[in-house]
């Protein structure tokens, strides 16, 4: 779909208004972390919609190919193994009482695997292949907010790191059900302590607050209630779970409607309020253009992103190759 609000219609070069080193030099900066003379060079030479599409072109719903072998290396941490994969490899077969005694061991040098992660992703962004999934991993890092001060598994943190990655330029409903599954997540946001007896509203408030709505959209009860539909959502290690006798399977009264919702329902009735494709499409805009964008240019960012499913590389690549959101706003 092409955007019928003037401010999104592509930027189309011109001899007054020429696609040069300036402005290729802006675009890898918005849509990456800069480049190199000979990079910049390049850009020029694509121009601005080849360019993104170039940018663009990297896999998702599954790991890249670098995913594959690039990951953190553990090997010189004592009692690790070489890195993120070997140690599922390792638990795997084993009592629980052995799985239990590895952990224990394993949280001892939590503090220097989880320096190996983030060492490992500076290393992505700085010379990565796809500069624009890392950048967008970073996006929703900060979106999708949790502490790795907090938590006691590295492994988990790096395991978020490339949900975001995979996710990043995918379909946003997809991407709130998985992140809603997260175990870094939901020790963050102290779901796996949600149960149907006590329930615990952390995660059902920053679900609409920051991640999906904003401020303004939502009221107590309507928490209250979302909260209810994510009881007996937990993990164990590295695996999401359905503590099935920790649910509260009544009735919920969530946003005007009631049923017996459990948390997707509870994520596909605030995707169904228009305020939901709004709110990320601003959020996503004011990350690569500027901040504060006029609520027309929202609204229509927010169509657009509903019409196409909540897919979100068509908004994206609309982002990065309007006139509002690239070079300038005439």
């Amino acid at each position: 779909m092409t955007s019928t609000h003037p401010m999104l219609q592509p930027y189309k070069p011109t001899e007054d208004d020429p696609f040069d080193a300036v402005k290729a030099a802006h675009l890898l900066n918005r849509a990456g972390f800069g480049g190199t003379p000979a990079e910049v060079a390049e850009v020029m030479q694509q121009g601005p919609v080849q360019a993104v599409d170039s940018l663009l072109d990297f896999p998702d719903a599954t790991a890249d190919d670098q995913s594959q072998t690039d990951v953190p290396d553990l090997s010189s941490i004592d009692g690790y193994p070489k890195n993120f994969r070997d140690l599922r490899q390792m638990l795997q077969g084993k009592s629980q009482e052995e799985i239990k005694a590895a952990r224990m061991k394993l949280m001892m040098a939590n503090r220097e695997a989880i320096e190996a992660v983030m060492s490992w992703w500076l290393k992505r962004m700085n010379a990565g292949p796809h500069p624009l999934q890392e950048k967008l991993t970073l996006f929703w890092h900060g979106h999708f907010t949790t502490s790795a001060k907090d938590e006691k598994a590295a492994s988990l943190i790096w395991n978020q790191n490339e949900l975001l990655r995979v996710s990043a330029a995918g379909n946003f409903r997809t991407f709130v059900r998985q992140i809603s599954r997260d175990p870094a997540m939901l020790d963050y946001l102290n779901n796996s302590e949600n149960r149907k007896a006590h329930p615990n509203e952390n995660y059902a408030r920053e679900l609409m607050e920051l991640f999906t709505l904003g401020i303004g959209h939502y009221t107590e009860h309507d928490i209250k209630e979302s909260a209810r539909a994510f009881t007996g959502w937990a993990h164990d290690g590295d695996d999401f779970v359905f503590r099935k006798f920790d649910h509260d399977y009544g009735i919920k009264s969530f946003m005007g409607r009631s049923g017996n919702f459990d948390g997707d329902d509870i994520i596909d009735i605030i995707l169904s309020s228009p305020a939901s494709p709004a709110f990320i499409a601003g959020e996503l805009f004011s990350y690569f253009a500027y901040e504060q964008p006029e609520q027309s240019l929202v609204d229509a960012m927010g169509a657009m992103l509903r019409e196409n499913s909540f897919e979100l590389r068509p908004l994206i690549r609309t982002i990065l190759t309007s006139r509002a959101g690239c070079w300038h706003a005439d």
